[in-house]
């Protein structure tokens, strides 16, 4: 069964998402009659507000009357017809719209486009960061290499100019 924290409570929705009376019932979308009559009541025994604290008061009053409205589209078929209909279009609009277009969450969101976008950018970011401490290591080795071979030579070259001149001398 919904929650009164899950998003099937959740009456302030965009224009693009419909409610989801049978979520906040918690039955499914195949349920009898008798299943959501069962079902809304039980789920008014929980959020009735008579039962609420006067703190939750508010809350299990804008809970109720969503619990009524979905009683209420469900129970009647005519509005359960349109209700079923208007779901499947804004998935097959949903579905569509995240195929083709990526979606276009809200900021935030799930679908935030310019999250993902920052993610992206800050990945590409980490990588590049990588890719320049390799090289930076690998420059260093390099010098490191060098100034040993350097020192290497000039102590073989002052041997060698040191045994020079010792005959010399």
């Amino acid at each position: 069964m919904g929650s009164p924290n899950s998003d099937n409570w959740n009456p302030d929705r965009s224009a693009s998402t419909l409610p989801d009376y049978y979520g906040a019932l918690g039955i499914a979308e195949t349920a009898t009659p008798d299943q959501i009559k069962r079902a809304y009541r039980a789920a008014m025994k929980r959020v009735h507000p008579d039962r609420a604290s006067l703190e939750a008061k508010a809350e299990s009053e804008r809970m109720a009357r969503f619990l009524n409205e979905a009683y209420r589209v469900l129970t009647d078929p005519a509005e359960r017809r349109q209700y079923d209909t208007n779901r499947r279009s804004a998935a097959i609009q949903d579905e569509v719209m995240n195929r083709y277009f990526g979606g276009f969450g809200v900021p935030g969101g799930r679908n935030d486009v310019y999250e993902e976008i920052l993610a992206v950018a800050r990945e590409q970011n980490r990588q590049e960061r990588r890719r320049n401490d390799r090289h930076a290591t690998a420059s260093l080795l390099r010098l490191f290499t060098v100034l040993l071979a350097v020192g290497i030579v000039l102590v073989l070259l002052w041997g060698i100019v040191a045994s020079i001149v010792e005959r010399f001398v």
